[in-house]
This record gives structure tokens, sequence and C-alpha cells, in this order.
């Protein structure tokens, strides 16, 4: 066996191995998810007897997934719309001004992607209860859009810098404005890039635990990551519905990206070239 096909299939094994820890959770959370308690405790990873979808009926009869479900799509799609309208307008302004204040404006949004989020939990507390923003929704979005603007900004004027200055410099000769060339020209360009942020964000938004807790406290504006934990009790554990909650979380979220799979890699490529 030669050298080059040892190391092919070394390769390969390394690959599938890492494949395996990879999927390992999904694994468990669809097995445990059509178990009893009981059988959960005899037969750990091995595959149920027989499926089981009892659990799946059990949560769904119960109102407050729904219920969280609703509110987490409350807090979701206005933080994403926000960010798709915000974010593409500040890249294109970052990556066509190189004035000094762009270059430290740009910088500080930067910057800002390395604190980490445990230490403003106690400052975003105190702010919305001056604000009078907490358990509500819009100061929810508030904090959500503002996390997520370094990120997407980055990605979008990487992207727009890798955008021909011709096109937009034969824009302003047909006498378009400023505003008017974003618009009708870069925006349209921008489909991958946006699309990318739109997945990159609806995960961060639907999937937030943390910002949630701090600025959601009432039971009646909780999102489902936080409802989700009503399963583990203090005295006891419903794990078999718990992952069926888990798995039923997770369903938007993943027809999201399949629906748009082919459009997130380009993108953060695309806006990570000259980011």
């Amino acid at each position: 066996m030669s050298k080059v096909k040892t190391k092919q299939i070394v390769i390969s094994m390394v690959a599938i191995l890492f494949a395996l820890i990879m999927l390992s959770p999904f694994y468990i959370g669809i097995i445990y998810s059509f178990k009893t308690k009981q059988e959960i405790t005899l037969t750990g990873l091995s595959l149920p007897t027989h499926f089981d979808f009892q659990n799946y009926v059990a949560v769904l009869e119960d109102g407050s997934f729904f219920k969280g479900m609703l509110n987490s799509i409350y807090t979701t799609i206005p933080s994403v719309i926000l960010l798709m309208i915000i974010c593409p307008m500040a890249s294109y302004v970052f990556a066509r001004n190189k004035k000094r204040i762009y270059n430290v404006l740009y910088s500080l949004f930067l910057v800002a992607m390395l604190i980490p989020y445990q230490s403003v939990l106690l400052p975003i507390y105190a702010d919305m209860r001056d604000w009078g923003m907490l358990n509500t929704f819009a100061g929810n979005v508030f904090v959500k859009v503002g996390f997520q603007l370094s990120l997407s900004i980055l990605i979008c004027t990487g992207f727009v810098k890798g955008i021909p200055r011709d096109l937009e410099e034969a824009a302003y000769i047909d006498g378009m404005g400023y505003f008017g060339t974003f618009w009708r020209i870069v925006f349209p360009l921008m489909k991958s890039v946006l699309i990318s942020i739109l997945i990159i964000n609806a995960l961060f938004a639907w999937n937030d635990f943390q910002l949630s807790t701090v600025t959601l406290i009432s039971e009646e504006v909780q999102t489902l990551p936080q409802l989700l934990y009503r399963y583990f009790g203090v005295h006891s554990v419903d794990l078999n519905q718990a992952f069926a909650a888990f798995n039923l979380a997770m369903l938007p979220l993943i027809i999201l990206y399949l629906l748009l799979q082919k459009y997130i890699t380009d993108g953060v490529m695309a806006g990570s070239v000259k980011g």
C-alpha cells in the first residue's frame, strides 16, 4: 500500500471520527425523545425498543411551548430585520470612506466583538430597568441588535470592499445620488452576504438564553430557550420531554438553513476576503 493511499485512509478515518463526535448530540437528542424515563435509565444510548411519540404530544399539548415560540418570533424577526437594514448601510459608509473618523468608528465596532457579554450583563439590566424596558420585547430586541452589530458589519464591510467602484461611478454620472446608488446598485449585489448574516443573526436571536434571561424576567414574555428549562426541576428531570421540546424548537431554524444553505458559505467567504 502506497504512502499516499495510507494517508488518505487515515485522513478519512479521522474525518469520520470527528463527524461522529459532532453528530452524537443529535443522535442522543433524537433517541431520548422517543423513550420513556424508565427506558432512558435502562437502555442508555441504545435505540428505543419502539418509537413512542407521546413525548412530542405532551410538549405540543402544553400551552407554554407555543407561548414561548411566539415570544421567540416576536424578538427574532424584528432583530433580524433591523440588522438587515442597519448593517448594509453602515458597512457601505465604512467601506467607501477613508477618513480617520470612519476608521476609528469601524475599529470600535471590531473591538466590541472582543468584549465578553458576561461583563456587561449587569449594566444592561440596570439600563433596561432605568429606561422602563425590562420585560418588553422592544428592550430585548434592542440588546440583541447591539450585540450582533459588530459581526454583521464586519462581514458586510468586507463584501462591499470587493464590489468594483466603477459601477457606482457610472451611477453618479447618470445623476444618481449617494443614497440611490447604494439601494439600487450596491444593495442588490449584497444578496449572498445578506442571506448569510440573516441566518447567523436568526440563529443567535432564536437560541439566545443569557440576554433574554436578563431582559425578559416575567414568565409571560420569556422566549422558548428560557421556557425549555422548565423540564429541569429541583428534584426531577424530564429528559424525554425535554429532548422532544428541543427537537421541535430546532425545526424552524433547520428549515431556514436548508432553504438558504447554498448562500451562506459564499457570503461568509466573500465577506472575509477584505474584512
